[in-house]
């Protein structure tokens, strides 16, 4: 039988009507203009398609057994068959040497399960094009794969790749129809590709405008979206914010297609964008009843409870931090500043946004503050934060409030978490366990993160890219690796990013990635650490999720600590008292 090679070099000949040392000619500069990363079929089949040759047509094809769920990382020149069940905006961007990009993604599944598709270059002319559309079977050819943010495989199609559009060969009944998934409000995680909900709009902000960076205008306004499982803040982007403007508080509106981000307040945002659908007041009954805006409370730092509104405490400052800029995804700038600050009862973190800014830039330790309709969140060490936001005010100095003098050493009041064991731990609970470290997975432990949205970078011509954000200078170096952890009770999957993850190994992010380049091994920092954590006890502190590829639950950690024996005397004495 003939080389794949052969049948296309055959097919550049015959239809092509070029000699065959012509056509090995090309294919050779073909190569060695790639500077030797192309294989003799990848250079024909650019040639081929330089000939308006297609290359695929009448060459031998087996029918591919591989489903969805046998996909695994690092697989190379994957075929595979699938409905498309979600169609996300194409996006471009502008690499440094001034050339134009395009990216897109789609969602494919068939009966096993389901999985991202990211496209690459010409591709995304199929959905600009509207040749790709939702509900279609595909075919994907000489796709490779990547691990996802979130975990698990993801399929990327570049330009060796190729698309076939409902493929003859395919049997109807293994690619069911995407099913509705309307989800509750409460439902709504951040980084989610895509979001089908319906709430009724609480709240409407004002439309703003920003010059993004390539110079172009952009507008964006953001709602509050409520169902009875909770609300969520909603943002209009561009051409959605007309429609934004046009709703009133108490409308009903049904979204499909929408996509989640990690807010400042590191809670979910919902994303409306040019794909997105919105109707308004479909006929569909929310039960909710709207709620009246928070009564402003006066508390002492010790009374804060997350997730208050409305809040007014005053205290003495005892330690700031520099102010710190950001650029948001849509190209627009922001400033923060963290603060400290005490009365006679505890501590407290306050993160001041935007305008606050400016009129803080002169705040000293040992000054005072009075503060208004200040809201509370849980920091990402589970301690109480007081945020000021639009409607806040911040009064320094004031002559008729008298702070005593506190300790610089204050600590931020802690919110504590439940202490679970293992074998009880349920979905979207943030607890506690007390566990040891069986395994630590050896694989890579850090990714190239992009320093606006993190979601991680691929190498494209020779520079980093973001899918969201285009093209990035320099990535961020961020943890992310796994291990199992085991109480007794029950195993889980421990995800360790961030903090934890450097506590745990003891070595920055940093360091590992060098020790990575240095020994051009992938899992280099785990291998020389496993020793030192694997049979470790440790408590752990984080988000229990629900992974839909293993169809497993993991649990997050966003922080470590070793036992106590004092502090786990009194936990276990109190659970004696409580169970007589």
């Amino acid at each position: 039988m003939e080389s794949k090679f052969e049948e296309i070099l055959d097919k550049i000949v015959s239809e092509g009507n070029i000699s065959r040392e012509e056509a090995l000619k090309r294919i050779t500069a073909k190569k060695e203009k790639m500077g030797g990363l192309l294989t003799d079929e990848g250079a024909a089949h650019l040639v081929a398609k330089e000939l308006g040759l297609d290359v695929f047509e009448n060459i031998s094809y087996k029918k591919p057994s591989l489903e969805i769920k046998d996909i695994s990382l690092d697989m190379r020149n994957v075929t595979i068959t699938g409905r498309v069940t979600r169609i996300f905006p194409p996006r471009e961007f502008v690499s440094k040497d001034g050339r134009r990009g395009k990216m897109a993604s789609i969602l494919l599944a068939d009966k096993s399960g389901e999985i991202r598709v990211v496209l690459w270059g010409d591709h995304v002319e199929s959905i600009s094009k509207g040749r790709l559309r939702e509900g279609q079977i595909i075919r994907i050819f000489y796709s490779y794969v990547k691990e996802a943010l979130r975990g698990g495989p993801e399929l990327h199609l570049g330009y060796r790749g190729r698309i076939e559009i409902e493929p003859k060969d395919v049997k109807v009944s293994d690619y069911p129809e995407p099913k509705p998934r309307l989800l509750k409000i409460g439902e709504i995680e951040p980084n989610m590709m895509s979001v089908d909900t319906v709430g009724v709009v609480q709240r409407l902000s004002p439309t703003s405008e920003f010059t993004r960076q390539d110079g172009s205008q952009g507008r964006v306004c953001n709602i509050t979206l409520v169902d009875e499982s909770g609300g969520i803040r909603t943002v209009f982007w561009d051409d959605k914010v007309e429609l934004a403007e046009s709703l009133s508080e108490g409308d009903t509106i049904k979204i499909e297609g929408g996509y989640t981000r990690v807010g400042l307040r590191d809670e979910p945002e919902l994303h409306v964008g040019k794909l997105t659908r919105v109707i308004v007041n479909p006929d569909i009954k929310v039960n909710v009843e709207l709620t009246k805006q928070p009564q402003e409370v006066s508390v002492k730092i010790k009374d804060l409870e997350p997730d208050m509104m409305s809040v007014n405490l005053e205290g003495r400052v005892v330690s700031v931090s520099d102010v710190r800029e950001f650029t948001r995804k849509d190209g627009s700038s922001g400033k923060m500043i963290p603060f400290t600050i005490a009365d006679d009862t505890a501590g407290v973190r306050v993160v001041a946004w935007g305008d606050h800014v400016d009129n803080l830039i002169n705040l000293s330790e040992g000054d005072t503050v009075k503060i208004h309709r200040a809201y509370t969140r849980t920091g990402l060490l589970g301690e109480v934060e007081v945020h000021l936001g639009r409607f806040s005010e911040v009064e320094l100095n004031p002559l008729e409030i008298k702070i005593p003098d506190v300790k610089l050493d204050v600590k931020p009041k802690a919110t504590g978490f439940t202490r679970k064991n293992i074998g009880e731990l349920k979905e979207n609970q943030t607890v506690e366990v007390r566990a040891t470290l069986v395994q630590l997975y050896q694989r890579k432990p850090v990714y190239e993160a992009c320093p606006i949205c993190s979601k991680k970078v691929e190498m494209v011509n020779d520079e980093w890219v973001c899918v969201d954000c285009g093209p990035v200078d320099e990535p961020d170096i961020r943890y992310m690796f796994s291990g199992v952890l085991d109480d007794g009770t029950g195993v889980i999957r421990g995800n360790f990013m961030g903090d934890a993850a450097q506590k745990l190994l003891n070595m920055s992010p940093e360091e590992a990635y060098d020790l990575i380049k240095k020994t051009s091994n992938q899992t280099e920092p785990l291998k020389i650490k496993a020793p030192e954590v694997e049979g470790k006890e440790i408590i752990a502190i984080g988000r229990v999720v629900y992974n839909e590829f293993s169809q497993l639950l993991e649990l997050n950690v966003h922080d470590i600590r070793e036992p106590n024996p004092e502090e786990e005397s009194r936990l276990l004495l109190s659970k004696l008292n409580k169970e007589n």
